[in-house]
């Protein structure tokens, strides 16, 4: 990689009073944008992007794993810094019915955990569970 030439770059400051002030900035760094429609999704070439600072904006398709080997990538080129951004909205599912979960009564649903309960006798169990549920009028 070809070593960069350094300029001075003007960059505005605020002052005490509010007013924007131009200053010459010895070492500006570049902002790069690797956005969901870069070819280095695919596995690609990944811009000149050597002491820049890389925005990267993964597709809404990609994995944990694929982001993280762009990102591995790019560390590898020598970036100041990566800022990861939220996935791309990708397309809206629609359901056209959700199945609801059955309601049941807690009667029922004591009773399921009796049966499900091991190493007890399940009937002696269901009579002290069911007595008790009958004080509380349950």
């Amino acid at each position: 990689m070809a070593t960069r030439k350094k300029r001075d770059v003007q960059v505005s400051t605020r002052t005490a009073d509010s007013k924007v002030r131009w200053v010459q900035h010895p070492n500006p760094l570049r902002l790069l944008t690797l956005d969901e429609s870069h070819g280095a999704w695919g596995g690609g070439p990944l811009p000149d992007a050597h002491g820049a600072i890389l925005r990267v904006i993964p597709p809404a398709d990609a994995t944990d794993e694929s982001i993280g080997a762009v990102l591995d990538r790019c560390r590898a080129l020598g970036v100041a810094t990566t800022k990861l951004m939220p996935r791309a909205a990708g397309d809206v599912a629609v359901v056209a019915e959700v199945a609801r979960a059955q309601r049941r009564t807690h009667r029922e649903v004591v009773d399921a955990l009796v049966q499900g309960a091991e190493g007890v006798d399940h009937d002696a169990l269901a009579l002290v569970v069911g007595a008790i549920m009958d004080e509380e009028g349950l």
